[in-house]
């Protein structure tokens, strides 16, 4: 930045300065990015993945075996956060109308992404169902539909009422993304009312079972938006008062206390599904009243889990946590950097993944050999992705500052 001594600025014998080049506003400066939700989001895309595989054990050991939430929660909250955050900037520095053509881009990039996935997706299920003579995949992915009337299934498809098993995140996520710009404007207003508004809808998709239709009459959205709001807003809230803070975010002991019991409590239940002996004790204890865990309609216990999860993990995670520069935690970071290449990928890597088991055996040698192999395929790509971005703006790729008390705005939201 150029300056000019003061010694000199009156002397008539001084050089003429170079213009001055105005310091940066404070608003105009790029925060550091903050490292915890690419990583959090990269773990989720794992997760997805592996739980996934239905032939595979090692799903057994993923964050949704240990509560009533699962990766889901964490990549919708995460998403509603990160939206909020680039596309709020947005709507502060341009306006209304530029933030909400930014809005329907993405959306347009999500559908585009989601049709070739699923050309692709029922390409490879069938190609596999006919090659190995193994029917069973055309009708546990649900894929039969599209065989027997393909035109109306591609319609279907298209209108985003057909999918087939493993594609329904993305759907909801264009749902979800189409409604932030309404959803910014809320929350400019005033953030209690934009959350009481949505806990409204979401009582009443509890209460009325509202929901979208889809392609079979009486079926509906494996999951549903007008639910899944709720986790999106709540990001959004999130993210809009990480500058000013909020009474309600505040850290509370005695509250802290409260979530490490529901986690306790959730945690003893889950493990009782799987284990007989501890669900013999739980069963009496728990009764009817917890169950459904609904997870179409984002059922109450799974919001109240993942609630307490992310208080602690906020609370104690850190924005200059050591971990987030370690090189283990690189590669899950890299993929939460890049998610919707990566979670495309994943999906097609975990039928992939299916097959290989139920074709070639499904010894935990094999099972550790086709999870980790696809594990490598996504953080390969996410390397590549990082590489060609860094190529392409060389700023994208410099060290960032280990502390990121301030999410930065990122594309993949």
């Amino acid at each position: 930045m150029a300056h000019t001594s003061p010694d000199t600025a009156g002397s008539p014998a001084a050089t003429p300065a170079a213009p001055s080049v105005q310091p940066a506003s404070p608003a105009s400066i790029k925060p550091p990015r903050d490292l915890r939700l690419d990583f959090f989001r990269g773990l989720a895309l794992w997760f997805i993945f592996i739980d996934h595989i239905p032939s595979s054990s090692i799903g057994q050991i993923t964050f949704r075996n240990f509560g009533f939430s699962d990766a889901t929660e964490i990549f919708v909250f995460i998403s509603g956060y990160t939206a909020a955050l680039v596309y709020g900037s947005s709507l502060e520095k341009r306006g209304f109308v530029y933030m909400a053509m930014q809005v329907l881009k993405r959306c347009w990039q999500l559908y585009a992404a989601h049709i070739l996935l699923f050309i692709f997706f029922i390409a490879q299920i069938s190609w596999v169902a006919v090659r190995y003579g193994n029917a069973s995949f055309i009708e546990e992915l649900n894929v039969q539909a599209f065989l027997d009337s393909p035109l109306e299934s591609v319609l279907d498809a298209l209108i985003l009422r057909y999918r087939p098993v493993n594609l329904d995140v993305l759907p909801m996520y264009i749902a979800l993304l189409f409604a932030l710009p309404l959803l910014l404007m809320m929350a400019r207003l005033s953030r209690p009312l934009t959350l009481a508004l949505s806990l409204v809808l979401w009582w009443g998709v509890q209460k009325y079972n509202l929901a979208w239709p889809v392609y079979e009459a009486g079926d509906v959205w494996f999951f549903n938006p007008l639910a899944w709001q709720l986790m999106f807003v709540i990001g959004i809230l999130c993210a809009s008062v990480r500058k000013t803070g909020s009474p309600w975010l505040a850290w509370r002991p005695w509250l802290a206390w409260v979530a490490v019991a529901v986690l306790l409590f959730a945690c003893i239940v889950a493990v009782g599904w799987r284990v007989p002996a501890i669900d013999e004790v739980t069963k009496p204890i728990v009764g009817s009243w917890l169950y459904p865990i609904d997870k179409t309609n984002l059922g109450p216990a799974r919001v109240l889990h993942f609630l307490a999860v992310a208080y602690l993990v906020g609370h104690y995670t850190r924005a200059d946590a050591r971990f987030l520069n370690w090189r283990i935690t690189l590669p899950v970071i890299r993929c939460g950097q890049h998610s919707l290449y990566i979670f495309c990928l994943g999906i097609s890597l975990s039928f992939v993944a299916h097959f290989l088991l139920v074709e070639f055996g499904r010894s935990w040698t094999m099972q550790v050999l086709v999870v980790l192999g696809g594990l490598a395929v996504m953080t390969a790509l996410a390397y590549l992705l990082h590489w060609y971005k860094t190529r392409s703006n060389p700023k994208a790729g410099a060290p960032a500052p280990k502390a990121a008390e301030t999410p930065a705005p990122s594309h993949n939201a």
